[in-house]
């Protein structure tokens, strides 16, 4: 069975303890700043080895030469 995240955007990129841990984010359907922007959700995370980064990234780039 395949499982689909969907995601906004990425609103964290860190590495911590060797590992590369992308967090992913909705728009929130109604809630809003005080400037009246869509608050983004921090709701999945996705946590890769730096070659599996490196793998990732270069597969990415590829697909857009």
């Amino acid at each position: 069975m395949t499982t689909y995240i969907f995601t906004d955007g990425v609103t964290n990129i860190a590495l911590r303890y060797g590992m590369v841990r992308f967090e992913f984010g909705t728009v929130a359907a109604t809630d809003v700043d005080v400037d009246g922007k869509p608050i983004i959700f921090s709701r999945s995370q996705l946590t890769l080895t730096p070659k599996a980064f490196l793998d990732t990234f270069n597969n990415m780039d590829a697909c857009f030469i």
